[in-house]
């Protein structure tokens, strides 16, 4: 992981949707984005969790997915969260969520979400009134 002076920031643990589609479509060969949206670990997990919590204003989702903390329980439903947005297969959403798809077929869907929960934020800001 980056550290230091000017590295880049944690990105498994950054929540700014705008710096982690920037690290994701322009550094894809980095560590810090390797780590973050492919390989398999629980700080992935919940980087995903996030991402798809903020796709849903109701809370409804957070609710859903942030009521366990048992890891196996949590990729259980966020694939059935996925399922859902039936953009994929079942098969395809299970390899992704496990982090064990090729970095190629996980990236697609990555800015897929992550654009998704942009304009759904963009969307809720808009909604608020102005003071």
């Amino acid at each position: 992981m980056a550290t230091g002076p000017g590295a880049a920031p944690d990105l498994v643990r950054c929540r700014n949707l705008a710096v982690l589609l920037e690290a994701l479509e322009s550094r894809d060969n980095d560590d810090d984005v390797q780590y973050a949206f492919y390989w398999p670990s629980c700080e992935r997990l919940d980087l995903l969790r996030w991402v798809l919590v903020s796709i849903d204003p109701s809370g409804a989702t957070e609710r859903y997915l942030f009521s366990t903390e048992d890891v196996v329980e949590v990729r259980e439903r966020v694939l059935r969260v996925l399922t859902q947005i039936k953009h994929f297969s079942a098969e395809h959403y299970a390899e992704f969520v496990y982090g064990l798809a090729l970095p190629a077929v996980q990236k697609p869907l990555w800015i897929h979400l992550m654009k998704t929960a942009e304009w759904a934020q963009n969307e809720l800001l808009q909604q608020q009134p102005e003071r």
